[in-house]
């Protein structure tokens, strides 16, 4: 804080004094706050993971994963908050638009597709799809040929 002082441009005594305050009342708070995770919820994270890519063919809610995890909701969104930049069903929904993709380079239909995978109506595949991929999945399977 003194060595910055010193170096900036002549302020003045009152300027360099204003900064230098400045300068100790930011070297009092944290930059950033580390949230501290117990090990039980990197176990759950984990757990929640492996439902998640073990399951990616049925069509689960919040709470029927929570309950597969033997967990509640809210611990499981908790352990997805410390762990993961998505929430539980936007990464349950990536995992099957991953396959999805795998599944029509493999040649079949964006319809046989979202049967498989279990989503509510082939519309509703196409637009998780898009949000996903950026592109349906017809134009993923031509730029897949390319």
């Amino acid at each position: 804080h003194g060595f910055l002082a010193d170096r900036l441009p002549a302020q003045g005594a009152r300027g360099r004094a204003l900064l230098e305050a400045f300068l100790w009342k930011l070297s009092d708070k944290p930059l950033h706050t580390v949230e501290r995770h117990t090990a039980g919820d990197g176990k759950l994270y984990e757990q929640a993971m492996r439902v998640l890519n073990d399951h990616c063919r049925e069509a689960l809610s919040l709470s029927d994963i929570a309950r597969l995890c033997k967990t509640s909701e809210s611990s499981l969104k908790k352990a997805f908050a410390a762990y993961s930049h998505t929430g539980v069903m936007h990464c349950f929904n990536s995992i099957k638009i991953r396959l999805a993709a795998r599944l029509l380079t493999q040649g079949f239909s964006a319809a046989q597709v979202s049967e498989r995978l279990s989503f509510s109506s082939p519309s509703y595949f196409h637009v998780v799809f898009r949000r996903e991929m950026h592109c349906t999945p017809g134009q993923y399977v031509q730029k897949s040929r390319r």
